[in-house]
């Protein structure tokens, strides 16, 4: 997984993929989880 402190963090013009799924996977620990919708209505 992703290291939240790495400093080369803030040289990305990207978001980092890994801190994404680090961050969520814990969310479900927590009984959150991030919004996706897969209806069709929204796609």
């Amino acid at each position: 997984m992703s290291d939240p402190t790495n400093p080369h963090i803030k040289e990305r013009t990207t978001p980092q993929w890994g801190l994404y799924q680090r961050e969520n996977f814990w969310k479900q620990n927590e009984g959150t989880t991030p919004l996706f919708n897969t209806g069709k209505s929204s796609l």
